[in-house]
This record gives C-alpha cells, sequence and structure tokens, in this order.
C-alpha cells in the first residue's frame, strides 16, 4: 500500500511547481506523506509551509542549464542529494518535469528499494515531425526523447493528459507495455474576483513551435485593418530580439511581462485581464495554459492541432481554427469572444471546476491505486 509519496521536478517552470502542489492535493486528502524534491531554482516560489517538505537539487532554469547540469553533476553530487530520499523512503515516486538526470534518480532509486513504484509524466512524449523547429530545438527534442527512452525502461507507469498524449507516446515508444494512466493537468484552484478584462494575451514559451511568429503577424494585421484590440504576452523569455521584428505601432498596444521569474501570480492576473488566451500553435500535445485559463473563466481561441481539440469544446470554453486559418478568422473569433464573454466566462469556470480542479481529483486516486496492486 501506498504510504509516502515523493514527488520530483528538476526542470524550472512556474507551472511545474503549481502542477507538482496540485498533483499532492489527492494523496494528501487520502492520508498519505508528500514530500518533494525539485530544482532549487523555483525555491523562491515554494509556501514557506512547505519548506520542511522539499528538499532541492540543482538549477535547470533553461535547456542550456539542464543539458549542462546533466554533463557536469557528478554521481557522488547526485547522491548526496538523495540522502533526503534515501531517508524519506518513498512507496512512491513521480517525476513530474523532463530532466536527463530523471533516469539516473530512478536507477539510484530503484536500487535501494526494488519495491518502489516509479511513474512518469509526460508532457510532451514525443515529436515525429521535427520539420521546421530550428537545429537547436531539434538537437534538443533528440536529447529529450533519448533520455525518455531510457526512462520508459525502468518506470512502472506513464500518466498522459490526453488522448494525443498517448498517441504519441505509442508513436515514439511502441515497445512500451507497462500501465499508462490519463489524468488531466490538474491545478489547485487561485481564482480571484475584480479584474477588468482588456487583452488578447500570449502564454508561455516564444518559441516557433507554439508560434509565436504567427502573433507577432496577428498582431500587425489587426494593426493594418485598423481593430480595436489590445495585446499581452507574458513570458519567462527573453525576446528582446523578437521584439525587434514588430513596428512601433505594434509595440504601443502591447503589453510586455517578461523575464526569468515570472510568477503564477502574474500569470493569474495577466489571464484574469484578458478576453482570450490566444494559441496560435503549430504543434503540441496539450498545454498547461488551458486549465489556468478556464480557472479564471477565460476561453481559448487556438489552431485545432495536437490535444487542443480535446481540451477546448467549440464555442462553449473557446474556439478552435485551421492552422493555416487566415488571420481575419482570428480577428473574428476574438470579437466573438468578447462580445459573449458572459456566456463564455461562466463555461470555462464550470470546465475547469468539473476537470481541472484538483480539489476534485480524488476521483483519479482509486486509478492511481492500481497500479500499487500489480
Amino acid at each position: 500500500m501506498i504510504k509516502r509519496v515523493l514527488i520530483i521536478s528538476l526542470k524550472f517552470a512556474p507551472v511545474h511547481n503549481a502542477h507538482c502542489r496540485a498533483i499532492a492535493q489527492p494523496f494528501e486528502n487520502a492520508g498519505m506523506d508528500v514530500r518533494y524534491f525539485i530544482t532549487k531554482s523555483a525555491e523562491w516560489l515554494v509556501p514557506t509551509d512547505q519548506l520542511g517538505k522539499t528538499s532541492f537539487a540543482g538549477r535547470s532554469e533553461n535547456y542550456r542549464q539542464v543539458i549542462l547540469e546533466s554533463l557536469m553533476t557528478s554521481c557522488r553530487v547526485r547522491k548526496n542529494e538523495m540522502n533526503y530520499v534515501e531517508t524519506f523512503n518513498p512507496d512512491l515516486v513521480i517525476f513530474e518535469s523532463p530532466h536527463p538526470n530523471n533516469e539516473q534518480y530512478a536507477r539510484w532509486i530503484r536500487r535501494r528499494n526494488t519495491s518502489v513504484k516509479i511513474w512518469v509524466w509526460l508532457h510532451e512524449p514525443y515529436v515525429a515531425n521535427k520539420e521546421g523547429h530550428s537545429w537547436k530545438a531539434r538537437v534538443l527534442l533528440l536529447i529529450h526523447e533519448t533520455f525518455t527512452r531510457r526512462l520508459l525502461k525502468i518506470v512502472d507507469a506513464v500518466l498522459v493528459s490526453s488522448a494525443e498524449g498517448e498517441k504519441r507516446l505509442r508513436l515514439g515508444y511502441p515497445w512500451y507495455r507497462k500501465k499508462i494512466i490519463k489524468i488531466p493537468l490538474i491545478f489547485e484552484d487561485r481564482k480571484k474576483e475584480g479584474a477588468k478584462r482588456r487583452y488578447f494575451t500570449y502564454v508561455g514559451n516564444a518559441v516557433y513551435s507554439r508560434g509565436i511568429d504567427r502573433f507577432w503577424k496577428l498582431i500587425e494585421f489587426a494593426e493594418r485593418k485598423g481593430v480595436e484590440f489590445d495585446f499581452q504576452i507574458i513570458t519567462g523569455d527573453r525576446i528582446e530580439e523578437s521584439l525587434r521584428s514588430v513596428s512601433v505601432a505594434v509595440k504601443r498596444r502591447l503589453k510586455v511581462i517578461s523575464g526569468d521569474k515570472i510568477t503564477d501570480e502574474q500569470i493569474d492576473d495577466a489571464i484574469r485581464e484578458s478576453w482570450a488566451v490566444l494559441c496560435p500553435f503549430r504543434t503540441i500535445t496539450q498545454s498547461g495554459v488551458t486549465p489556468i485559463a478556464y480557472m479564471h473563466g477565460t476561453p481559448l481561441i487556438s489552431s485545432a492541432v495536437g490535444g487542443m481539440s480535446e481540451q477546448i469544446r467549440e464555442g462553449e470554453t473557446g474556439f478552435l481554427l485551421p492552422e493555416d486559418a487566415h488571420f481575419e478568422i482570428w480577428i473574428e473569433r476574438m470579437e466573438k469572444a468578447r462580445a459573449d464573454h458572459s456566456v463564455l466566462e461562466r463555461r470555462c469556470r464550470a470546465e475547469f471546476e468539473l476537470t481541472f480542479d484538483a480539489r476534485n481529483a480524488g476521483c483519479y486516486l482509486n486509478e492511481f491505486l492500481k497500479v500499487d496492486s500489480t
């Protein structure tokens, strides 16, 4: 029987930290002891009352640091870090975020406790078509998939958040035959009232696969058409170089929130101030932005790619557009999102409470425990 759960997240991002806390909730509600082992870069995000249950390792704030850390950190140093894990002696370990060191930690844990259950949450299991990505992005994808392949040989179960995620898992690693658990991207409720909606907002990494170039072009198109929309971007990436490609007129109607330390509160406020979140994606398994947007009653307008068609109910919690949709259609949906906002807000909030609220995640706990009995 599972009594002690350890959640490991070695890659930094505010969404990973929030997701870890949400994952813990159904286990804690069932009376289990939950601890955390996370990147030191996220220490400033950990609530004070959780510090005693948390240990820290590394500073993986970006892909470069992730790779360097995996190459430079000696096994001896890792073992010293893992004293915390050995003392806690978990029955279940969940790797929440991707990191090359996950495999080494998993092997280390397995050698010391052969009965421990090890799960990994795969947010982006595999990207079949890497054309169009920069050479750097292709290299990073190949590194991620190589270490994922090695980790899958160790774990007892894989967690995915969509049918698209399961499809990509089976496509990239057809030999994997162990347990697959499908569970939505759950989050703790952080809803606040009182924000005035004004923007159409891009949230997350400013990269090609997420359509950052399309976002800039959409703003340029709206400017040429004289459409009175205000736009906003919130990202942990440095976008100074990217911003040089847009006009002065566009910058006047664009609010930029960027930097190394973007907090949950900043993300929440940005989404609460939005008529809709814009997702001009090219490829994605699912988006952690979706449940946070629904949390605040904010619809999404997205390319109909990957798992977005599972997360968005057309006309009810947002709008799905063909990947090659003309910007005129994007503008039409944005106008509709603003005009029908009261109805969309109620439906989005209801969708969060029904599907993504960690308080209601107890229904997934039985599925978790089935893994323990295999």
